[in-house]
């Protein structure tokens, strides 16, 4: 087929100048087109399609919390996984939004970060800066004992990586046989039963608070143990770093920095300081007052028992504010029959050191 594109003023031209003026009957442009043999084509619409105005990045929910891979001080392995887990998803049920496991082990691992239940304030600089989190959760296994009465004793902290401040501590840890009534009823056998009443309680009053301004800034360092529990010097530490931050008017520093200040300034005998020493702890942390001591037992017999000793010093004097020895026994703590005994080693651990900070809170705070 012949396609001509042809003016149709032209085409009337031609008639008219071979034929003359001659009367034809009206005739539409389709019919002349088509007596010219010429296809019609008829253009498509033109559509306009409105242009799109820039939205922009979509938002992303930056999660305020990391959860640091546990510490395990039992005798069991792997216990820590697990318990962290738990503690993550109660955290999760009350809408706390938390960094994904695989990142926060990466970044470890990028900053060959090889252990576990604290961080100095260095690193938690980095991570806020890389991975943008707000706060730090840190946690240690104390206890785990799945027998037929299980033991379950845990202790976390949480820390701003802005300031490297503790924010909220707590330690709990109960035996089965705790909550056994009058008639001998009660009484928990099932660990996940028990992990799950522990976890309940140790988050029972969890709210982020810094010390109060103005407060006595003190430093534990991590008691020395001569027991035969190599890890129990680092549980008591952990217990009392919680009970001074339970106190009003006492802010202490974490044992992260105060671990990482020590390994600086090579200081290596923890149960007694020199002058040098106290010095140069009190221009690196900034600190009021030291506590130093020593774990002399710490005993997981029928009857458990813990002795220790400690002495409060005063940096800026280098005098002894407080020297106390803390003993207690499984049974010191019997009110009628046998309620109030306490069953689990870690837990006689606890209450002396909560002793213990009674005894300093009333003599120097």
């Amino acid at each position: 087929m012949l396609l001509v594109c042809l003016p149709l003023a032209t085409v009337a031209q031609e008639e008219v100048a071979t034929l003359g003026p001659v009367k034809r009957p009206a005739v539409t442009v389709d019919e002349t087109l088509q007596s010219l043999n010429v296809e019609i084509r008829v253009p498509p619409p033109v559509v306009e399609v409105p242009r799109l105005q820039p939205q922009g990045e979509i938002p992303v929910e930056r999660p305020p919390f990391a959860i640091m891979p546990f510490e395990n001080l039992t005798e069991v392995p792997g216990v820590e996984n697990e318990v962290m887990a738990l503690v993550r998803a109660e955290l999760q049920a009350r809408g706390i939004s938390i960094l994904p496991d695989s990142r926060m082990v990466e970044f470890m691992r990028r900053h060959r970060v090889r252990y576990r239940g604290f961080m100095p304030g260095g690193l938690l600089g980095k991570l806020k800066e890389e991975l943008q989190v707000d706060y730090l959760l840190v946690g240690t296994v104390v206890e785990y004992d799945a027998g037929n009465i299980p033991t379950f004793g845990l202790h976390t902290r949480v820390l701003d990586t802005a300031t490297g401040r503790i924010l909220w501590a707590n330690y709990n840890s109960h035996n089965g046989a705790d909550f056994e009534s009058v008639l001998g009823l009660g009484i928990i056998t099932s660990m996940q039963k028990l992990q799950e009443v522990v976890i309940g309680e140790l988050l029972s009053d969890f709210s982020l608070k810094p010390g109060a301004p103005g407060g006595k800034v003190v430093a534990v360092i991590p008691f020395k143990n001569i027991t035969e529990r190599f890890w129990a010097g680092r549980a008591v530490t952990y217990m009392l770093i919680t009970e001074l931050w339970r106190q009003e008017g006492v802010e202490p520093i974490d044992v992260g920095d105060v671990k990482d200040t020590l390994v600086r300034l090579n200081i290596r005998h923890r149960s007694q300081l020199s002058y040098p020493e106290i010095d140069s702890l009190k221009e690196a942390l900034g600190i009021e007052q030291v506590l130093i001591g020593t774990l002399e037992e710490y005993s997981r017999a029928t009857l458990p028992r813990v002795l220790l000793s400690a002495r409060l010093i005063d940096v800026r004097t280098r005098s002894v504010l407080s020297q106390i020895d803390q003993e207690l026994d499984g049974d010191d703590e019997i009110k009628v029959f046998d309620f109030g005994r306490l069953r689990s080693v870690d837990r006689v651990a606890y209450r002396a050191v909560s002793h213990l900070v009674e005894r300093l809170k009333e003599r120097v705070w």
